[in-house]
This record gives structure tokens, C-alpha cells and sequence, in this order.
């Protein structure tokens, strides 16, 4: 802490005028605990002083939820009223990224991907559209650079941990989880070895009367408390947005906790945010990757009208998310390829440290023997 409460001419003020920014230190470190969700007080730089006729209170690079601020209040002598004379916020380095050279996988969508904690090596899970329009088969590859990959395998032919979409449950149990498009139920398959899968009897998940039937892209993830979090998209055509369910019993059963898990339930189509992927942060926390039409609509034109905005959330306690400032990525930053369409964003942290995204681009196909004007492709960017 600099400074004493002597200000630099000598004169000594009075002790109520120095308790003040004591006292607002310490209610700001009271409040942080009380509110450990929204707000966690990293270790700071804090500055106590008198200039210029005023005290002042500068507290540097408090951690908002991943989000550096700085701010320096001042005291009016005249009302005796601290007010806000500086404020600033800048995005981590994390979260700038620029789209990488070339292509990951060609005619290919909805990736996923996962780090092998034990090799370093990167695997890419995605549907494969070589053989021409319609659901593909769910191929795997890997790679030791995450930007060149080989080795394309059939999922379910690799052990669970290397395939993103099976959650490793508390009491060990691997499982997948499926959506039962005729009966409008989440089930599941689980397995002890991680290889050989087997069907569970009856409903993980029945959808809810606000999800109207419909079930969209999902995520499910176990919390620090051991409870089992599902975030899916529901009401695809009406609300369309991002809800969670919550399972106690190890993810057996799961309910609906809300149907606006980001607050855009009411906002129009274009500006919901979807596709929703989660990653585990080192800290412990949880940040959330979705995407948004955007501005330009909601349906992309090749051609014509291009959309995609990607968008990140953080989590402190693994249930609730908050907006992270700014846009992680855009349809516009790819200059290689025009990009005309960003869907299904997955974020991983590199072994170096960084951070990647893999995302479905819609591109123009412009091969001598392209049938059609665009391709999907899975296209990526890393963090500073």
C-alpha cells in the first residue's frame, strides 16, 4: 500500500477524511466475498493518497470475472462523497485471437475437440460431409500441433477420453448422451472401460413444456461440487436461446433450473447467443463459447449476406455466466477464405498455454468440381 496518510506538503488530515478509504477497501473486499459469483478480488495494486486537493482510493487490476479494471475514486470536500474519477478495462490475451493459416478438415461441421492431458495430443472430433450433403459419419482425428491433422477414425473407436462429447461421471462411469428425437428425451450409454458401451434404461431428460419440443446443441459438464450441468439450446424457432438443467444423482437424472441462462431470451433472433461449448479453466473456472448470428441476420447468403459472431462467457461457480467484453471472433477476421457463416465454436487450451478455436465455416467453393457455390470446413483461431 503506497503512501501514508501524511499527504506530500507534511500537513496531517484528519483521521475520519483517512478512514474513509479504509473503509472502502474493506467493504469492497466484504462485498467480494459475499458475492464470490460475480465478483472475486484478485490480488491487486491499491493506492492511498492526497493530490491535488483530494484523497483518492486507486485500486489496479482488479480480477472482474477474467476481466482486468482499473479504477481510482476521489473525495469532494464540498459533499463528502467519494465519486468515480477514473475507470478502465482491458481484455485479456486470452481472449484476443487471430484465425490460423488454412484449413483444419475439409467438407466437414460441428467440431469438438479435446487435449490428451497425458500425451499433449490434440484430437478433433466433427461430422464429415465428403460424401455429399446430409448427416455425415462422426469421424475423429488427431494431431500434435492442433493445426495439422491425420488419422481420421470412426467415433467410438478410441478410448472415451479422447472423445469430447463422453463425460467422465464422479463415480467413474463413462457416458454418452443421445437425444431421442421421436419420443423428445435425453438418454444415454454408458461404460467402465471407456471403450465398450452399453444403453441405460429410461430418460436422462424430458424435455420441458417452455422447450417446446425442441432439443438443440448441448453440453454437459460435472461442477466442482460433483452436480452434473447440462446447457442446451431449446424452443428452436421461437425463444431459441441457451437453458441448463442439473443433475444431483450423478447425472442420471437431470432438471430444468432455467430457460435464460444468458439473459437474451427476449432479445430478436439474430442476437441470441447459441451453440453453446464450455471449457475448464486452470483457475477453476468455467468459460462458456457461442455464437451469434449477428447484426446482418440470421441466415447466411453465400454471396450475399455473411453472419457469425463468437462470443465468450465466464463462470466462477461452474452454473452462472457472465458476458466477457467484446467479440472473440467474426466472420469478417478471416481474409483467406470468404467465410460466410461461423457455427458450432469449441475452445481448447493448448499445452503451451494458449488458447484455440475450432468452428464450422461456411466457405465459397470455388474447386473446378465444386457443385455447389459453398462448403463446410473447420476452421480454427489461436489467442497471443
Amino acid at each position: 500500500m503506497s503512501n501514508s496518510f501524511r499527504n506530500w506538503s507534511g500537513k496531517k488530515r484528519p483521521l475520519i477524511w483517512t478512514s474513509i478509504p479504509i473503509l472502502m477497501l474493506t467493504a469492497l473486499i466484504w462485498a467480494s466475498s459475499l458475492s464470490a459469483q460475480e465478483l472475486s478480488l484478485s490480488p491487486a495494486t491499491v493506492s492511498l493518497g492526497f493530490e491535488n486537493g483530494t484523497y483518492y482510493l486507486k485500486i489496479e487490476n482488479i480480477d472482474l470475472d477474467g476481466i482486468p479494471v482499473s479504477a481510482k475514486w476521489g473525495l469532494d470536500f464540498s459533499t463528502a462523497n467519494w465519486t468515480l474519477k477514473e475507470a478502465s478495462t482491458s481484455v485479456s490475451p486470452d481472449l484476443l485471437f487471430t484465425p490460423d493459416p488454412g484449413i483444419r478438415v475439409e467438407y466437414a461441421s460441428n467440431p469438438g475437440a479435446i487435449v490428451d492431458p497425458t500425451t499433449g495430443m490434440i484430437y478433433l472430433y466433427y461430422e464429415d460431409h465428403s460424401q455429399g450433403e446430409g448427416p455425415g459419419a462422426k469421424m475423429i482425428q488427431s494431431s500434435s500441433d492442433g493445426l495439422n491433422f491425420s488419422n481420421p477414425v470412426e467415433e467410438g473407436t478410441l478410448h472415451a477420453r479422447l472423445n469430447p462429447k463422453v463425460v467422465l461421471l464422479p463415480d467413474g462411469t463413462w457416458r454418452k448422451y443421445i437425444y431421442n428425437q421421436n419420443e423428445k428425451i435425453l438418454v444415454s450409454e454408458s461404460s467402465t472401460d471407456g471403450i465398450n458401451f452399453t444403453p441405460d434404461q429410461g430418460a436422462r431428460y424430458t424435455l420441458t413444456e417452455s422447450d417446446n419440443g425442441t432439443f438443440g446443441v448441448y453440453n454437459i459438464y460435472v461442477d466442482h461440487t460433483g452436480g452434473v450441468v447440462m446447457l442446451y439450446i431449446g424452443a428452436m424457432g421461437g425463444a431459441d436461446n441457451v437453458r441448463r438443467a442439473y443433475s444431483t444423482d450423478g447425472g442420471n437424472t437431470f432438471y430444468q433450473e432455467t430457460d435464460d441462462l444468458l439473459g437474451d431470451k427476449n432479445l430478436a433472433h439474430n442476437m441470441k447467443y447459441v451453440d453453446p461449448k464450455t471449457l475448464l479453466l486452470p483457475d477453476g473456472r468455467r468459460r462458456l463459447i457461442t455464437m451469434r448470428r449477428g447484426p446482418n441476420g440470421s441466415i447466411p447468403q453465400p454471396g450475399v449476406t455473411a453472419i457469425g459472431e463468437l462470443h465468450t462467457f465466464i463462470s466462477t461457480n461452474g452454473k452462472d455466466y457472465y458476458h466477457e467484453p467484446g467479440i472473440r471472433l467474426k466472420y469478417s477476421d478471416f481474409t483467406e477464405f470468404e467465410v460466410w457463416s461461423l457455427n458450432d465454436p469449441v475452445m481448447i487450451r493448448l499445452p503451451d498455454g494458449r488458447y484455440r478455436i475450432y468452428v464450422a465455416a461456411l466457405i465459397t467453393d470455388d474447386s473446378p468440381t465444386a457443385t455447389h457455390d459453398a462448403k463446410w470446413v473447420i476452421l480454427s483461431a489461436t489467442s497471443q
